[in-house]
C-alpha cells in the first residue's frame, strides 16, 4: 500500500505545472523566431524593410494566446489558455520590442518611394505627402524611432523642406507675374514674358539642393524684367517753380523747386544752354528712374527775367587816370546837371562826375589848385587867382615854386608853371607844406603824355601842330583838353572811353 503511494506520488511529480507549461510555450516560440529576434537590438535599414516586416508580423501572429496555446496540446484546455497568458508575460519585452519594429517598418514602407527619389524630381506639387510623412515620423516614439532607418530618417525630412522652398519659389514667382500683367505689353513681348515664366518654373522644379529654388527664382525674375511693357504715364501732378534769371544768364542757372509726380524722377530744362532775354513760359522735362516702365513727359515752368544791375563806375581816382590818354576832362559833369552842381562837382576833392557816353558837354568851372594847360593865359589866371585867395585867407602873399619831385612837375617847372606840391607859405621856412595834391587833381593839372617813338609818329605830331590842334613838348604829344573832346590821337591806336 504505501509503495503504491510513493509511486503515485512520483508519477505526479513528474506531470509538469501550468507554469512549466508557460516557459516550454514561450522558449518554443522564441526557438521558432530566432531570426527577427536577433535583429531586435540594431535599426533596421531600408534595404531589409521587406523580410523584416514579414517576419515581425509572423512573430506578432504567432504570440497570440490561441497560438500559444497550441503549443501545448497534452494540456487541458483551460490550462492551455492559463499556461499561453502566463507566456506571453514572459515574452512581454520582446513583444513590445517587436510592435515598436512593427511601427517603424510601416513608416518606413511608406516614406521608402520618397527615400529612393532623387532631390530633383522632387516637386512643389510632393509638398502635402511629404510633410504628412515628417508629421508621422514625429509621432513615433523612441522604441519606434529605433528602429527606423537613420538615412531615412535624415533624408524625408530634407526632401520635404526642398519641397517648401520649391513651393514658396513658385507662388512667388506666379504672384511676380501677376504684378507684370499690369503693365501693357506688345504681343511679342507678352509671348517672351509667357516664355520666361515658364523656363523658370522648370529651372525651379529641377533644384536639387537647398537654397537653389530662391537663387533661380531671383534669377527667373530678372528675365521677366527684361521684357520691355509699353511705358506709361509718370502722372506728374504738379511742375516746379524757376528761380528768377538775369538777362544773359542761361536757363541751367535757374533753378528748379517744387513739383510732384506719381513716380520717382527728376525735373530739368529741356534746353539748358538757351539764354532767355524776356520772362515766359519755357518747356521743362520730368525723366522717371524707370525710364523702361515710364516715359519722358514735357511740362512749362514760368521763368522771370530780369534787367542786370548797372554797372559801377569805377573811383574817380581811377577813372580819371584812364580817360586822360585820349583827352576827356575827368571833371566834365553829366548831361542835365545845373550849373551850381557844376559847380559843386567841379571840385576834385568832391565827386568827379564823369561822362557816360559820347557827346558834348559844358567845360567844368575850375579848381583854385587846378591846371589844365589849355593856353599860357589861362595858367596865369589860375595861377594869379589862386594867389589872391591864399593872400587873403593868410594875410601874406602865398609863394608858388616849381617843385622836381616827378617828371610831369619838371616840365611844368620848364614851362613856367607851378603846382600845388611846390607851393610855399612865406614864414614857414620850408617847402611843401600846403596840402598835397588829390590824385583827381593831379590828374587834372597833367595829363598822361606818350613818348612819340618812331620818326612817323613825330613827323605826324609836328603837323598836328603846325594844324593848330596840339602842342609838341619834347618827345611828348599834348592835345589841349576841349569840351567833348574824345578822338584819338593821329597815328596812336584809340583807346576805349568809359
Amino acid at each position: 500500500m504505501q509503495q503504491a503511494l510513493y509511486t503515485a506520488a512520483e508519477a505526479m511529480a513528474d506531470v509538469p505545472t501550468k507554469a512549466v507549461w508557460a516557459g516550454r510555450i514561450a522558449d518554443s516560440w522564441q526557438s521558432a523566431h530566432e531570426p527577427i529576434l536577433s535583429r531586435l537590438g540594431n535599426p533596421v535599414p531600408m534595404a531589409e524593410l521587406s523580410g523584416c516586416a514579414a517576419s515581425v508580423d509572423a512573430a506578432l501572429d504567432e504570440a497570440r494566446e490561441e497560438a500559444l496555446a497550441s503549443l501545448a496540446p497534452a494540456l487541458p484546455a483551460e490550462d492551455r489558455a492559463l499556461a499561453a497568458s502566463e507566456a506571453r508575460l514572459l515574452l512581454a519585452g520582446r513583444l513590445e520590442q517587436l510592435d515598436g519594429m512593427r511601427r517603424a517598418l510601416a513608416w518606413m514602407q511608406a516614406a521608402e518611394d520618397w527615400y529612393y527619389k532623387p532631390a530633383g524630381e522632387v516637386l512643389s506639387s510632393h509638398l502635402a505627402q511629404l510633410e504628412a510623412l515628417v508629421r508621422q515620423l514625429a509621432d513615433l516614439d523612441n522604441t519606434a524611432l529605433f528602429f527606423c532607418d537613420p538615412d531615412a530618417v535624415t533624408q524625408v525630412p530634407r526632401k520635404a523642406r526642398l519641397a517648401r522652398e520649391k513651393a514658396d519659389a513658385v507662388a512667388e514667382l506666379d504672384q511676380f507675374y501677376t504684378q507684370l500683367l499690369n503693365w501693357e505689353y506688345l504681343p511679342e513681348n507678352q509671348a517672351l514674358l509667357e516664355q520666361a515664366r515658364q523656363m523658370t518654373l522648370r529651372e525651379i522644379e529641377s533644384a536639387d539642393s537647398s537654397g537653389m529654388a530662391a537663387a533661380l527664382l531671383v534669377a527667373g525674375k530678372a528675365s521677366l524684367e527684361q521684357v520691355d511693357p509699353v511705358p506709361k504715364d509718370p502722372g506728374v501732378t504738379a511742375w516746379p517753380a524757376a528761380a528768377p534769371l538775369l538777362r544773359g544768364q542761361a536757363l541751367a542757372d535757374s533753378i528748379l523747386t517744387g513739383g510732384q509726380a506719381g513716380v520717382a524722377g527728376s525735373f530739368s530744362w529741356k534746353a539748358p544752354d538757351l539764354r532767355p532775354q524776356t520772362g515766359g513760359e519755357y518747356i521743362v522735362l520730368f525723366v522717371p528712374q524707370d525710364t523702361r516702365r515710364y516715359r519722358t513727359v514735357e511740362g512749362t515752368a514760368a521763368l522771370t527775367v530780369k534787367d542786370p544791375p548797372p554797372t559801377p563806375l569805377p573811383h574817380p581816382r581811377a577813372h580819371a587816370r584812364a580817360h586822360t590818354d585820349v583827352g576827356i576832362h575827368p571833371l566834365v559833369p553829366p548831361p542835365g546837371a545845373d550849373a551850381a552842381g557844376a559847380r559843386r562837382d567841379a571840385c576834385p576833392r568832391r565827386h568827379a562826375h564823369l561822362p557816360h557816353k559820347a557827346g558834348t558837354y559844358p567845360a567844368p568851372r575850375p579848381h583854385r589848385n587846378a591846371c589844365t594847360h589849355r593856353d599860357a593865359q589861362a595858367h596865369r589866371n589860375a595861377r594869379a587867382l589862386r594867389n589872391a585867395r591864399a593872400g587873403e585867407r593868410t594875410g601874406r602873399r602865398a609863394a608858388l615854386r616849381p617843385c622836381k619831385r616827378q617828371p610831369g612837375h619838371r616840365q611844368a617847372a620848364q614851362r613856367g608853371h607851378a603846382c600845388a606840391a611846390g607851393r610855399r607859405r612865406s614864414g614857414t621856412g620850408r617847402r611843401g607844406a600846403g596840402a598835397a595834391p588829390t590824385p583827381a587833381l593831379r590828374a587834372a593839372l597833367f595829363q598822361v603824355r606818350r613818348p612819340l617813338r618812331s620818326i612817323e609818329q613825330r613827323t605826324i605830331a609836328q603837323k598836328a601842330r603846325e594844324d593848330g590842334t596840339f602842342r609838341l613838348r619834347g618827345l611828348f604829344l599834348c592835345r589841349p583838353i576841349t569840351a567833348g573832346s574824345a578822338a584819338p590821337l593821329p597815328g596812336l591806336p584809340a583807346r576805349p572811353v568809359g
